[in-house]
């Protein structure tokens, strides 16, 4: 197991990423869940038991109190804490977790890459977005799971259902700096706009994206 945590300077927020060896038993005993986490928990199916309380024991490992702020659901499913007025946000791919804590509405996703993502571009892709898709196999991989990411972050950051991927939310142009680079996007709806800031990392063979309101 292994914990990366990342604190730009220019957000009051912290980030962590978490390699999970780990059964549920070692989450049980490491976490004392609230009874709304408790119902909350065993609604789900067992098989997504161990990215649930993954994603709890990295939020509480950034978030360094003791004892652990819990946390609840919106009725959208956007995840907040209990007693505290910061925003939250949870993600999960495979092995990996990853969890972020601001005091601005912010968003996280992490994925493993796949090559399949190319079968799916123009689902969640503008036109605009689709003709600046690289040339390069590799590259589209990484601009597709960029783009994907950094959509789905401002999804959750903005914490309301009924968005298209393709109409509602837009990822100005960008360019690939090494491993880690800067994006910029735009929710536009009902005549009213929000502005994110993103920042893309490419770990090994994960591509993380976070980023918040601005």
């Amino acid at each position: 197991m292994s914990l990366l945590i990342l604190s730009p300077s220019n957000a009051q927020m912290r980030l962590g990423v978490w390699d999970i060896a780990e059964q549920t038993d070692f989450f049980y005993d490491q976490l004392v869940l609230s009874a709304h986490e408790n119902a909350e928990l065993t609604a789900l199916p067992a098989s997504r038991h161990l990215e649930w309380l993954a994603t709890r024991y990295i939020l509480a490992v950034v978030e360094g109190n003791t004892p652990r702020i819990f946390t609840r659901k919106s009725p959208t499913g956007k995840p907040f804490f209990d007693s505290d007025s910061r925003y939250i946000s949870l993600s999960h791919s495979y092995k990996r977790a990853a969890a972020i804590i601001c005091d601005k509405p912010c968003g996280i996703d992490i994925q493993k890459k796949v090559s399949k993502i190319t079968r799916i571009g123009a689902k969640f892709l503008s036109p605009e977005e689709m003709d600046s898709l690289p040339q390069q196999p590799d590259m589209a991989i990484t601009y597709l799971h960029a783009i994907w990411g950094a959509k789905e972050a401002m999804y959750k950051a903005y914490g309301a259902k009924e968005l298209d991927f393709r109409q509602h939310i837009r990822i100005l142009p960008f360019e690939t700096q090494n491993d880690t680079f800067l994006m910029e996007g735009e929710i536009t709806k009902h005549a009213s706009k929000s502005k994110y800031t993103l920042f893309c990392s490419q770990i090994d063979e994960y591509i993380l994206v976070y980023g918040w309101e601005t």
